[in-house]
């Protein structure tokens, strides 16, 4: 799935992995989150193989949101704490408000205390759902594998800038086809069949990368 692919990020750094389906950008998260392995090669964190890191010492210092969000049994803020206890609800509806969440969710009769079984839940509502549950632990590294597909251009923006401000002391990757995350990342890769086809600023590779301008002729024609 890939091919020979290198590249470094530095800490605090927002690093865009963008691409055409099927070129490698998701599989990249899956390996730094230890979905994957039995992979030639190596990735460090901080210096350490990965190899050699235990999978809840990654789970605790990464927080992901995938693109296909999953709720299960219990409550909203349950779902959230997502087995972190010391998450105060005040904490959970702070960073439901800024998904754009707690509007509805204050309607319940148990406000965030209601159960997931029986809310009508949008697929965008869910999405929002997982990502309150990665921003409220607060973790060192966030992953966002196109965490935006399922929502409305104008809520994508209202949580594309609340999101940009809560990990602005935080190290990022974001794989996603939109270019609208991407162009504010400090770094992009543009990956093609599993491999890296250009690295750099939004207004290096529009100048320089075919594929990039291809794909940012057409986000801009849509």
């Amino acid at each position: 799935i890939l091919d020979s692919i290198s590249f470094t990020i530095n800490p605090y750094e927002k690093v865009a992995i963008i691409g055409t389906s099927g070129s490698g950008k998701s599989t990249c998260l899956k390996l730094i989150t230890e979905l994957y392995s039995g992979y030639q090669g190596n990735i460090f964190i901080s210096g350490e193989n990965i190899k050699n890191i235990s999978r809840k010492n990654i789970s605790d210092h990464i927080g992901i949101v995938l693109q296909q969000s999953f709720l299960f049994q219990g409550s909203i803020a349950e779902n959230i704490r997502y087995g972190e206890k010391d998450i105060s609800e005040e904490k959970i509806i702070e960073v439901l408000k800024k998904v754009k969440l707690y509007d509805k969710i204050k309607t319940l009769q148990e406000g965030i205390n209601e159960s997931i079984e029986g809310i009508d839940f949008s697929g965008g509502e869910k999405q929002r759902i997982a990502i309150a549950r990665a921003l409220v632990r607060n973790p060192d590294i966030f992953l966002f594998d196109e965490i935006t597909a399922s929502l409305d251009i104008t809520t994508e923006k209202e949580i594309q800038a609340y999101i940009y401000d809560f990990i602005a002391e935080k190290t990022a990757i974001f794989v996603t086809h939109r270019l609208s995350f991407a162009r504010f990342a400090d770094k992009i890769i543009i990956m093609k069949k599993g491999k890296i086809i250009g690295i750099g600023s939004h207004e290096e590779l529009i100048g320089n990368v075919d594929e990039y301008k291809m794909l940012h002729k057409e986000e801009n024609e849509k």
